[in-house]
């Protein structure tokens, strides 16, 4: 009998292990995603329908903690958010969405998913530190991302 980790790995084995999991974890007052591993647009897409299947209406905020290898390219952030979209119920406002980026360069193709996010009906932020994700979505009456930008734009330029 071979074991697969004799010699050279197996090819499924190798995809395996490259292959994408989470978990999501009720916490107090918010969902916990963990992503880890090589990601697809309907892999999370996939997650987003597993938390909207426990939390209808998105009701509490959700956290993402997301791995440096789990990179979806930002040719499908658009079709990310419309999927969030479709999965709230109609009338629904949602709740915050905080995502904890690996390192700067995971943070800046988030930061670019959030700007594709400013559709949704409630606010998508970024942050490189879990505390200060956690301090934001606990944080009352946080402005939705796009009003942010809107007030930036409204300010004079001297």
């Amino acid at each position: 009998m071979r074991w697969p980790l004799e010699g050279r790995p197996e090819r499924g084995l190798c995809e395996a292990i490259k292959r994408m999991s989470y978990q999501i974890e009720k916490k107090d007052g918010f969902y916990e995603v963990n992503v880890s591993g090589e990601t697809s647009k309907q892999e999370v897409i996939g997650i987003i329908w597993e938390l909207s299947r426990l939390d209808r209406g998105k009701q509490l905020p959700d956290l993402w903690l997301i791995s440096r290898e789990s990179q979806v390219p930002f040719v499908y952030f658009a079709d990310i958010a419309e999927a969030v979209r479709k999965l709230l119920p109609r009338g629904s406002a949602g709740n915050k969405s905080a995502i904890v980026a690996a390192d700067a360069l995971h943070e800046a193709q988030l930061q670019m998913y959030s700007q594709e996010a400013s559709v949704l009906p409630f606010p998508v932020r970024v942050f490189r530190s879990r505390d200060e994700a956690v301090e934001w979505i606990k944080s009352p009456g946080s402005p939705h991302i796009a009003d942010e930008f809107a007030c930036a734009r409204m300010d004079p330029v001297l």
